[in-house]
């Protein structure tokens, strides 16, 4: 698993379409399905309950949304904090 598939998902889920998450992603529509299916096979359950029109949350893709979702707001926060941190070397003197 990896940082993109997670996120690729969080964005199919809050679109509710593969289509609308294959725009904002900029991924082409058969790479956003096989980031899911790479999920479902980590995870060995199934995430996502696919119609032609929409995606339905199942109840495990909700309990994996709300943890990748926190997952995720704290990698942002944890980018943001370091940032005045970046282009000084070894990172050994105080930043802030």
């Amino acid at each position: 698993m990896e940082l993109h598939h997670l996120e690729t998902f969080v964005k199919a889920d809050e679109l509710k379409s593969f289509t609308e998450a294959d725009k904002t992603t900029h991924l082409a529509h058969p790479m956003v399905s096989k980031q899911i299916i790479d999920l479902e096979r980590c995870f060995q359950v199934r995430l996502i309950d696919r119609t032609k029109r929409s995606v339905a949350l199942t109840k495990t893709e909700a309990i994996l949304l709300k943890y990748e979702s926190e997952f995720l707001y704290s990698r942002k926060e944890t980018s943001m904090a370091i940032a005045p941190c970046r282009g000084r070397g070894s990172g050994r003197a105080p930043c802030i």
